[in-house]
Order: structure tokens, then sequence, then C-alpha cells
């Protein structure tokens, strides 16, 4: 038999060949425990509905800000005021140590509270 004898195969065995061969999904449903079956992305452990490719750009190309409250800049400033407050807090608490370790009747401690806000209505 000649080569020109033999059947040729359809394009779409080759494709199901292919797609038989591919890697798996490795997510697992929480309810039956079993792993999907979906083909994983090339480059990624999971298929397209669980993941691959996903998630929003970050920055400007995203779009979809509203106001500047969670930016990184802006955490970040946060993070810092915060731990200035921490160092303040416990050097005024070591001064006022050392006052009413000495003059406590000369100089009365204040709260070292951070300050309430103001309720309204």
């Amino acid at each position: 038999m000649a080569d020109d004898d033999q059947p040729l195969e359809p394009f779409w065995q080759r494709g199901l060949v292919a797609a038989r061969a591919a890697l798996r999904c490795r997510a697992r449903s929480k309810r039956t425990k079993l792993r999907c079956r979906a083909p994983a992305l090339t480059g990624w452990q999971v298929c397209r509905f669980h993941g691959a490719r996903g998630g929003a750009p970050c920055g400007k190309a995203n779009g979809a800000f509203r106001h500047g409250r969670r930016t990184k800049a802006v955490v970040e400033a946060r993070q810092a005021v915060k731990r200035r407050w921490k160092e303040n807090r416990a050097q005024l608490k070591a001064i006022a140590d050392r006052l009413t370790a000495g003059a406590a009747a000369e100089f009365p401690v204040a709260n070292l509270t951070r300050p309430r806000k103001p309720q309204t209505g």
C-alpha cells in the first residue's frame, strides 16, 4: 500500500487529540470535592472559568476610580501616620512617667489617648 491509499485523518480529530492531551484545571469543587475537568490554559494551572488571565489591570489602565482613598500612595501615607502616632504616644507616655515620678502634684498628666471625633446629630 502506498501513502496515498491511506485515508486522511479529518482535521477535527487532530484537534481532539490535542485537547485530550492538554493539562487539566487544578480547581476543586467545594461541594463535590472533585477537580474541574476543563483544559487549563497554556502557562496557567487553571481554566478560563477559574481565573486564568483574570484580574483587572492596576492603576489608570483600570479606569474605575471613584475616589483616591485606597491608592497605594494614600495607604502608605496612612500607615506612616499611624506609625508616627504610635511613636509619639510612646514618647509622651515616657515623658508623663518621668513627670509623675518626680513631681506629681506640680504637673498633672493629661489623658494620652487619641482624641475622640465630635458626634454630630
